[in-house]
């Protein structure tokens, strides 16, 4: 498991890396996590260090139950290029 907490995040590169790696990951829901993380994922709170502490020493069982798996997402270059152009006009 891979435990990556955020109070504020850009991108989330390391969320990325970490799914790309095929490990269940924790993390918060929060900023732009949501929208690039996918696979075995279990968001907490983003200021709850009781959540993150319990769910480490847990090693919660829920995070590897489907119900909390997100499906792959596809992030088109082509797509955003288009959609950027059809925001500026």
């Amino acid at each position: 498991m891979i435990v990556a907490p955020s109070l504020s995040e850009g991108f989330g590169s390391v969320h990325t890396e970490s799914v790309a790696m095929k490990k269940p990951l924790l993390t918060t829901y929060i900023a732009s996590i949501p929208e690039v993380v996918r696979g075995n994922v279990k968001f907490i709170s983003p200021a709850s260090k009781r959540e993150i502490i319990q769910a480490i020493l847990e090693r919660d069982t829920r995070i590897q139950n489907p119900d909390y798996t997100i499906p792959y997402k596809e992030f088109s270059r082509n797509a955003t290029v288009k959609e950027l152009i059809k925001e500026y006009r």
